[in-house]
């Protein structure tokens, strides 16, 4: 049966990670829906386990928990659910949408204003499959120097508060969601994934912990693994870092 999902936020002053403390939920049994949110995170993480500081109350730092029915292998679409939502959410409440990067980085005009990161607790029993969808978003925080990031106010000119775009991103959330229990939803949410995201057509990148692979970016497969065409062959990457490239 598919999993009933009813926000319910779990607001805290600071944290060391939203991911973590909504993990520590799941495991006592929390309900699909719950979603921890922090002013600021001490130990916030995103992928590759690069770690990320930024001032209290300037960003949406937000972990949702999931209990989709669906198999192992398809937990990780959860990530895309939830960077659809974010994509809406910010174009409610800034009136300009982000491009989305493969996948799952959110972009104005080629630099980072919101990242994902999503942790599975899978399980032999279909009724505690979890997976906690983590999110950052800034709002008002670029980012060190060197992280070439951008936020909303800087991108969009409008200042919103995490909290206005937390509830914008758990009323996005909310229909897309069931789309996760069954074949035809997981098929719908792909689609939608896949007009959205700007990656598609591009020259990009691979970056991965063993090497690179530069190519043109031709799709998204069923898994949500990126489709790359190079060197007469096409690849399908489930993990990596992509950049992408100006037009040969």
């Amino acid at each position: 049966m598919p999993a009933d999902f009813t926000p319910v936020f779990h607001h805290f002053e600071a944290l060391d990670s939203t991911n973590t403390t909504c993990a520590e939920m799941a495991s006592a049994g929390a309900p699909a829906g719950t979603t921890v949110t922090a002013d600021v995170q001490h130990a916030g993480r995103g992928r590759m386990d690069r770690t990320w500081v930024a001032p209290p109350a300037s960003s949406l730092l937000c972990s949702v928990l999931l209990r989709p029915s669906c198999g192992v292998e398809d937990l990780h679409l959860a990530t895309l659910a939830m960077a659809v939502a974010a994509l809406d959410a910010i174009t409610a409440t800034t009136g300009m949408p982000p491009a989305l990067k493969w996948p799952n980085d959110l972009l104005f005009d080629g630099r980072k204003c919101g990242g994902i990161l999503a942790e599975a607790q899978p399980s032999t029993d279909p009724s505690t499959m979890a997976v906690v969808v983590g999110i950052g978003i800034n709002c008002t925080f670029a980012g060190p120097p060197e992280a070439t990031g951008t936020s909303l106010l800087a991108a969009t000119g409008v200042d919103v508060a995490p909290a206005t775009l937390g509830s914008a991103l758990l009323h996005a959330l909310t229909p897309i969601v069931p789309l996760l229990d069954t074949e035809s939803g997981r098929s719908i949410l792909l689609e939608r994934y896949r007009g959205l995201l700007d990656t598609l057509g591009r020259e990009v990148r691979v970056e991965m912990t063993g090497g690179s692979v530069e190519g043109r970016a031709i799709g998204v497969d069923g898994r949500g693994a990126l489709l790359v065409e190079h060197d007469g062959a096409i690849d399908a990457f489930h993990v990596g870092d992509v950049v992408h490239l100006r037009p040969r």
